[in-house]
């Protein structure tokens, strides 16, 4: 059997630090895993920019070369803003070829979004894996406007201009051949596979009786972190962590906000921030720090291989977002032990008092106070983290490929007798 993820995102195509796009995480990881159920898998991204391939080759080429799976690259890079016409039909003209050369029995997309293959390929499955909880946030727009400065491209006139029509070459091409709605993808015949239950439900209500929507669970790669020691206690008791983009829909802005008030009661307490963002805002959480003299460690992009280290050496994970729906490195956390403090707009496995704490978005006050009661009850601490620890050992890519190959022999079974 052949399947094709396709993924409009990939780690290293984005102009800055080297920057991690959880769609790509969770397509890297279930290509690995799908490959161990003896599944031929090649995958399909943008290319990575020049001064990111050493680095791309290190912490994931390597691997996927070593496991005879493909990684085919379309000639555009990541980029926001005006031209994500261009590069959609780059990727358009790439699928196209990859399917000829390749011939998937399966295409799978590792999120939502508009397809033209449908004409194209009328008697291969079509499977859209993805999230699908998202909200507007308060300023979302300086989240936008931060990408497309950072990441986009030149606001010259005759340049935004050129990217203006192929947005709109590709939009009437969508209309004609492809579908720009979740509504017209049901219509198609696209199935969709969602990775959490609130985002299955949510789906299953909308589009059941249109197509087909399943849920499997998305997955985490315990792998690395058995293999870890245990950290000294002295050496994380006052460390709180967090892991993601550089983005006020993350909360980092409120996270520091509330450091603030924590450091006036723990004196000792420390924040470690991994992770990377356009360069505006990453230089405006560096100024607030230094401005409010927060305990603040700022790691960076950071190895992919090594966040297991950072996890396992500190007390607390907090990632307080305003739009997420099931986000890897909470599900990462809990699996290395440790208690988080997230927001109610996130769907996880966490449950509030068992294995972590749960404040309402946006609410800087009870944010402090989640992370303080934690650091300062030992007890609480670890009945959490331990709580977080076993609820997710049901959630192995393992189980999730098994659950796939299941129902991709499924799908494929009309076509064989």
């Amino acid at each position: 059997m052949k399947v094709l993820l396709i993924s409009k995102w990939v780690a290293g195509a984005t102009r800055g630090d080297f920057f991690y796009p959880g769609v790509w995480r969770d397509t890297f990881e279930l290509a690995l895993a799908l490959k161990k159920e003896g599944i031929e898998i090649a995958i399909l991204t943008p290319k990575i920019r020049p001064e990111h391939i050493a680095r791309f080759k290190i912490e994931f080429g390597l691997q996927l070369k070593n496991q005879k799976i493909r990684h085919i690259m379309a000639p555009t890079y990541n980029a926001f803003g005006a031209e994500w016409g261009l590069i959609r039909l780059k990727l358009f003209l790439t699928e196209l070829k990859t399917i000829r050369s390749f011939d998937p029995d399966i295409i799978q997309y590792m999120q939502f979004g508009a397809s033209l293959l449908y004409p194209w390929v009328r008697n291969k499955p079509i499977i859209f894996y993805s999230c699908y909880l998202f909200t507007p946030y308060r300023n979302e727009q300086k989240d936008l406007q931060a990408k497309q400065f950072d990441w986009g491209i030149s606001e010259v006139f005759p340049i935004k201009l050129y990217y203006i029509f192929w947005n709109v070459v590709y939009l009437g091409l969508a209309c004609l051949f492809g579908a720009m709605t979740l509504s017209q993808m049901a219509n198609r015949g696209a199935i969709f596979a969602l990775m959490h239950k609130k985002g299955f439900d949510k789906a299953s209500k909308i589009f059941g009786s249109k197509t087909k929507v399943i849920y499997i669970q998305k997955g985490i790669d315990f792998h690395k972190r058995l293999k870890l020691p245990l950290p000294q206690k002295a050496e994380s008791a006052n460390k709180i962590i967090f892991i993601g983009s550089i983005l006020y829909g993350k909360g980092i802005f409120d996270l520091l906000e509330a450091m603030r008030l924590l450091q006036q009661k723990l004196p000792h307490i420390e924040l470690t921030i991994v992770g990377t963002g356009p360069s505006s805002l990453v230089l405006r959480m560096q100024t607030l720090v230094e401005e409010q003299k927060l305990h603040v460690v700022f790691r960076g992009s950071y190895h992919y291989e090594n966040k297991w280290d950072l996890y396992r050496h500190h007390a607390l994970f907090c990632l307080p977002s305003y739009s997420d729906a099931y986000p890897s490195v909470i599900l990462e956390a809990m699996a290395a032990g440790l208690p988080v403090v997230t927001t109610d707009v996130i769907d996880s496995p966490v449950i509030h008092n068992q294995s972590g704490l749960i404040v309402p978005t946006g609410n800087i006050k009870k944010l402090s106070e989640a992370m303080y009661r934690i650091l300062t009850n030992t007890k609480l601490q670890q009945n959490l983290g331990q709580t977080a620890a076993k609820a997710v050992t049901q959630y192995p890519w393992e189980i999730t490929a098994r659950k796939f190959t299941k129902y991709y022999e499924q799908l494929l079974q009309p076509r064989v007798s």
